[in-house]
């Protein structure tokens, strides 16, 4: 206590006690326990979809936000690694980011926070945990300082400015987006309401010519501000608190102005200011609309979603009146201690109408409020523009209010500690504040009636929270009025009270309450995201498998014994071991050496623990040595590190083994990435998450970025991968789907397959539910239909044994309907089994039969007509192969009596591609190689025209792997069949460009397959500049006139980008200029920091 008091002897220590005290007390967990604001615990798919979600974080804590809870880790988390490489790996200003949705502006999102100088400890820190959490808690810690600088300037009272900034650290903003991008949104804005202030009080008290009253400091602190709150968080609520914000200070000014000759003055240099502001955040706002004319978003459409003035009025009081199971979240509001300072401070707006700071506070709290609670009607809100884009105009605007509600509650407190010292004003206000507490109880308990009564967690907090709030403002106006100052008895039971009152609002460690933790957030441990994935860090660097001869196969445990013998050699394997050799020289059989190693290997070695080395060893060696030169590798690590790679490799037992030995070399040889062709990855499912590709540096399909490039979610719809608008951005894969796309997939030039479990060589389809009444088709790839003749005899019901011989009764039999596009003559697929499943809902039963072409009993027999062979091996099992998309089974199984009218009928068939793919990494992740996607860059002579999307995916389905490239005009001129095609290589990969060389050789055209944006992308062939052409729907190309090998260099650069930096400039020489030519200190007192 003795230090507080100490601290608050100087205006400076007053403000810092109070925005210290706050944030300590609502983040200790952060500050003091290594919790997180973006730790995996909050239950987020990231690298893997379950705990621990990304490698190296052992803590099984979890805690749930579901308020937009991964915006963060998948969005604004890998945008500051992507910023780091950018400029602190290739020296460039990220403007692009190529890992995303085939690549798509970055900083033209308009919430990539980059000018913002507190993001930049998150871009230093590499995206990492600790650096957000630094940022996160500088950025309140400004706030409130703002908020604190505010208050002693409006007031002068440190009492109230230091219970008023610590409470600012408690209002359930800080809850509803407690790790979102808007929580950046409030660290400015405070400040900006301080140097307007400070304005004001120069125009209030000069009496000098009226430029000097513009000071140079509140000027500049504006400018300065202003900018930074439009670089620091999301656009929409940014926009809108932006103009609440000026349109604050535009009413300070006015109401300063004395005379109509100082109010023309005073705004024209009022507007001069906003002019500069506007002109040097140019980069910022200008690109982003640019951009977001160019793109599609979520919210193309005019929405204005508002709240109910009389069913949501409690929003602005605070989350405790939303009810027990909603108290962390509810709605961007403060708390009850604001809200009682509100109370007050509209109780005393008689006296305190005249007042010029109560208007800059309540004006811009009334207008905002007329939007967030629909009071202008939707009608009129659709109608202007930007403002009908925002879609959730309720929280948005009620957010901006944020800043306000906290000054109008500081004035508020201060006229009552203040002013209202007389003994008849004194029980006037007791009798106020009792009947504020007492009506925020009743609506409590209207809220909850059944329930109010019961001391539960959420009864227990709003005690603490009204009761604690009005038992402390009580207490410290009794004091204050009856004494000259606080004891330190009182000073400390005041802080345990306020401590109380807000303690549902401040971040905490786990009670083990489970009710009551379930009501606060528990902040969970912070987590090592640069930590490696071994599988990860594997992708760049992996051998293509042909280096290794054979395929390896996890799924049937395969290895270089299902290779045929002639093309190895065994001999090194009996060289290697003594016995061996001494058991070939004794008895040989008249084998080879090579024969004989290999037959002893296939048979006994390898189960013994032997190792083979031969001719493919010493064939991967060379090639991993060849790779590691062609990739600048360090010549020294590479001799110092050869005889361990031999070794390793000599002594690794499959090709899997060879695959992590190679990358682990070519890794610590410091060889480049991506040697002969950058291929993107696409993971099963949610593993890697939509985004957080970004922070694994993995190209990739999807984002969950707002602004999307039109063309190309276009492509993907026409090529088959559809999704409502809403869930564009979360495109996944489920392996079923790897060869469903697979022309798609080759387009965009996926090389692997990420899984954690699945297996891309098999999946299974379901078909609908089908009545047992009626034959009732599916829309499912596979359908089930019922037949209806009672006279087919094919299986019996005679358990014990399989039932694959008719019993004299007639079966259940079911025509399948098989109908998979993606089954080809070329790629050929294998149908494994098939399931029956039976439920009979009406009958309160869950399954009540299953019958399976593998079970021990009774199992399903199929046959490809009504009266032919039943497939069925004499296990049961099948194995049926189809190289056709569209295919009919018959399926039966016995009359177990079992099955009713009621009974509904679902079938599964379980295939597996007869074309395998090879799997090359089987560690934290599996990695699948694709054989022969589509090359990142190629030269093709031929250029296609199509008239219509629909027309270009029908080229690329029936391209069959061949690249091609194609025009949309108004003719159609399919592809030739034998056109050239000629692929890139030494690629040059940096954040806003693709470098490559291509050996032309003719007319023709060079295709990058990296989404377009015409008129921001650009060309240049061999340093000259070149005409981009949109190809393929999506795609960039650049036309090639004669033969030749050229160097071509794409690179992004928005178009109004230098025109932006021009402005930028202009908007800093205004600022500059009018405070050296106009602008002096004028020579009066005011409350200020000097």
């Amino acid at each position: 206590m003795k230090l507080i008091y100490k601290m608050i002897q100087t205006p400076t220590g007053v403000v810092l006690a109070g925005a210290l005290l706050g944030l300590c007390l609502s983040s200790y967990p952060i500050i003091f326990f290594g919790k997180s604001y973006v730790s995996p615990g909050y239950g987020v798919q990231l690298l893997y979809d379950q705990l621990p979600f990304v490698p190296g974080y052992s803590s099984t804590d979890r805690e749930d936000l579901p308020a937009d809870y991964g915006a963060m880790p998948w969005q604004n988390l890998p945008y500051s690694r992507v910023q780091h490489e950018a400029v602190f790996k290739h020296g460039e200003f990220p403007l692009w980011n190529r890992y995303n949705s085939a690549g798509l502006p970055l900083f033209g999102q308009g919430q990539s926070q980059f000018l913002d100088p507190l993001h930049w400890i998150a871009v230093a820190g590499e995206g990492n945990g600790w650096a957000w959490d630094l940022k996160f808690l500088l950025s309140k810690l400004i706030f409130l300082t703002g908020i604190g600088a505010c208050v002693f300037l409006m007031t002068g009272n440190r009492v109230v400015t230091v219970a008023v900034t610590a409470s600012a650290a408690f209002i359930g903003f800080f809850y509803f987006r407690f790790n979102h991008p808007s929580y950046f949104i409030l660290t400015y804005a405070p400040w900006v309401l301080f140097f307007y202030r400070q304005l004001v009080q120069s125009l209030e008290f000069s009496h000098r010519r009226l430029q000097v009253a513009w000071r140079w400091l509140p000027v500049s602190g504006i400018f300065f501000a202003s900018i930074f709150l439009l670089f620091s968080g999301t656009p929409k609520e940014s926009a809108i608190l932006f103009s609440a914000l000026h349109f604050s200070g535009f009413i300070g000014v006015v109401a300063a102005s004395r005379k109509s000759r100082e109010l023309v003055c005073n705004l024209g240099l009022l507007i001069s200011l906003w002019i500069a502001i506007a002109l040097a955040s140019a980069p910022h706002w200008l690109i982003f609309v640019d951009t977001l004319s160019k793109v599609s978003t979520s919210s193309d459409a005019s929405l204005c979603n508002s709240y109910s003035f009389l069913g949501d009025f409690r929003i602005l009081i605070d989350t405790l009146f939303f009810g027990s199971k909603n108290i962390p979240w509810g709605e961007p509001n403060t708390n009850t201690f604001i809200f009682f300072g509100v109370v007050l401070a509209v109780l005393s707006s008689p006296h305190l109408i005249r007042k010029n700071g109560f208007l800059m506070t309540v004006l811009p709290i009334v207008g905002l409020l007329l939007f967030s609670f629909g009071i202008v009607p939707d009608s009129v809100c659709q109608r202007i523009p930007f403002i009908r884009k925002i879609h959730h105009v309720n929280s948005t605007f009620l957010t901006a209010t944020i800043p306000f509600l906290i000054l109008l509650s500081a004035i508020g407190y201060n006229w009552v500690f203040v002013e209202n010292r007389a003994i008849n004003r004194r029980f006037r206000l007791t009798f106020i504040i009792l009947a504020i507490g007492a009506s925020l109880f009743v609506l409590l308990s209207m809220q909850n009636p059944n329930s109010i009564m019961v001391m539960n967690p959420g009864n227990l907090l709003a005690l603490l929270s009204i009761g604690g709030v009005t038992v402390l403002l009580l207490l410290t106006f009794w004091v204050r009025s009856l004494t000259r100052g606080f004891s330190y008895a009182v000073a400390t039971i005041a802080v345990v009270l306020f401590g109380l009152a807000h303690a549902y609002h401040g971040l905490h460690i786990k009670s083990g309450w489970e009710e009551l933790d379930d009501l606060l957030i528990n902040p969970t441990p912070r987590a090592d995201f640069l930590k490696p994935s071994p599988a990860i860090d594997s992708l760049g660097y992996l051998m293509p498998t042909e280096s290794f001869g054979t395929f390896y196969y996890k799924d049937e445990s395969a290895d270089i014994c299902s290779v045929a013998a002639s093309s190895l050699e065994f001999e090194g394997y009996v060289d290697k071991y003594a016995d061996l050799l001494a058991a070939y020289n004794a008895n040989s059989a008249g084998k080879t050496k090579s024969a004989w190693g290999e037959w002893h290997y296939c048979n006994y070695g390898r189960n013994e623990g032997r190792t083979y080395s031969g001719q493919v060893e010493k064939a991967v060696i060379e090639a991993i040595l060849d790779r590691a030169a062609k990739a600048d590798g360090v010549g020294s690590e590479i001799q110092k590190n050869k005889g361990i790679l031999s070794e390793k490799i000599s002594s690794s037992p499959n090709t899997l083994i060879m695959q992590r030995h190679a990358a682990n070399f070519l890794q610590r040889v410091g060889a480049k990435r991506w040697l002969d062709d950058p291929v993107r990855v696409i993971g099963e499912g949610s593993a890697p998450m939509s985004g957080f590709y970004s922070y694994l540096k993995l190209e990739s399909l999807n984002g969950p970025d707002a602004l999307m490039n039109k063309t190309y979610i276009e492509f993907l719809d026409f090529m088959g991968w559809q999704l409502n608008p809403q869930q564009s951005w979360l495109r996944t894969m489920g392996t079923e789907d790897f060869q469903k796309f697979e022309p798609l997939l080759d387009v965009l030039n996926v090389g692997y397959f990420l899984t954690q479990k699945g297996n891309p060589n098999n999946w299974t389809l379901e078909s609908d539910l089908t009545d047992f009444r009626r034959s009732l088709a599916g829309n499912n790839p596979i359908s089930l239909q019922k037949v209806t003749d009672g006279k087919i005899d094919r299986v019996g019901c005679h358990f014990g044994t399989k039932g694959l011989a008719s019993d004299g009764k007639p079966d259940n039999v079911f025509l399948l309907d098989l109908n998979f596009p993606t089954i080809t003559t070329e790629s050929p697929a294998v149908i494994h089994s098939i399931r029956l499943v039976r439920t009979d809902p009406d009958r309160g039963k869950g399954i009540t039969g299953r019958y399976d072409t593998g079970g021990n009993n009774l199992v399903l027999g199929v046959s490809k007509r009504g009266k032919s062979e039943l497939l069925n091996q004499e296990n049961g099992r099948i194995q049926i192969p189809t190289m056709q998309s569209k295919l009919r089974l018959w399926i039966y199984f016995c009359a177990d009596g079992q099955d009713f009218f009621s009974s509904d009928y679902r079938a599964a068939i379980h295939f597996q591609w007869k074309n395998k793919l090879p799997l090359i990494v089987d560690q934290d992740m599996k990695v699948w190689e694709r054989k022969h996607p589509w090359p990142r860059a190629f030269f093709v002579d031929e250029i296609a025209q199509y008239n219509d999307v629909a027309l270009l995916a029908e080229y690329i389905r029936q391209a069959d792997g061949l690249p091609l490239a194609a025009i949309e005009t108004p003719h159609v001129v399919r592809p030739a069949s034998d056109r050239r095609v000629v692929y890139a290589h030494d690629y040059k990969l940096t954040a806003n460009t693709t470098s490559f060389t291509v050996d032309a050789p003719g007319p023709g055209i060079v295709v990058l397959t990296e989404v377009n944006m015409p008129g921001d992308v650009h060309v240049k062939i061999d340093g000259n500049p070149g005409e981009v052409l949109l190809v393929n729907h999506t795609f960039r190309a650049v036309k090639i006139h004669k033969p030749g090998a050229y160097r071509i260099s794409f690179y992004y650069r928005p178009r109004l980008w230098r025109i932006s930096l021009l402005l930028s400039f202009v908007g800093l020489i205004i600022l500059i200029g009018g405070l050296v030519v106009k602008l002096r200190q004028p020579n009066h007192t005011t409350h200020s920091f000097s």
